[in-house]
């Protein structure tokens, strides 16, 4: 889906949350993200351990800083105006270094808003939006031992922000439990999660 007809249908969602300058007769609405993705939404102190399933190799991730703002507005006529409150979570490596990602709207990115999603919060199997589609929801999934509930799978085709195609498995309070990294048709990397603690951010 084209990321400006998304932003055109997500106002209308909105459009009693609108504030007006009564001085110019325009509108002005602030748009926050989808409640969908308030359990992947988390807070500083928050850590994952990976390892590799293929080389062993142990990858210990926690999430640094968390910023809220909003993105210039959008304009839908002459009218009104949308601004999309975004959240970006910068994350620390043990070996990829720090990388960011962004929540707005229903939409979980590793690059931009205009493309590398990862994540696709409309929980609906079928669902894509531009490199990503929702490929199975699964009620339980056995992952190094551990049982996780309600998983959604995420197909995701490499792009200008992700180098590689992957398939990511997500659950709720969780986050990220799965990453598989593909070439072709040949799976070169399979991380799976260890263990984690999570603290999810508190919404206003």
């Amino acid at each position: 889906m084209n990321y400006k007809i998304l932003l055109f249908f997500i106002s209308f969602l909105f459009f009693l949350s609108c504030n007006k300058d009564e001085t110019t007769n325009h509108y002005y609405q602030y748009i926050n993200i989808d409640s969908a993705l308030y359990p992947l939404l988390f807070d500083t102190g928050s850590y994952w351990v990976y390892e590799n399933e293929i080389n062993k190799i142990i990858d210990s991730i926690s999430l640094i800083n968390i910023n809220k703002y909003y993105l210039p507005p959008v304009k839908i006529g002459q009218e009104s105006s949308l601004y999309f409150e975004e959240y970006n979570l910068k994350y620390s490596s043990s070996i990829s270094g720090i990388y960011d990602e962004q929540l707005v709207g229903y939409i979980i990115s590793k690059g931009s808003t205009n493309g590398g999603y990862i994540y696709l919060g409309s929980h609906q199997v079928g669902d894509s939006s531009q490199n990503a589609n929702i490929d199975t929801i699964y009620d339980t999934l056995i992952i190094a031992g551990n049982t996780y509930f309600n998983v959604v799978k995420m197909q995701c085709r490499k792009d200008q922000y992700l180098s590689d195609d992957l398939n990511l498995y997500y659950a709720d309070s969780i986050g990220l439990i799965k990453k598989v990294i593909i070439e072709g048709e040949m799976i070169t990397d399979n991380w799976n999660l260890l263990r984690y603690k999570t603290n999810l951010l508190k919404v206003e």
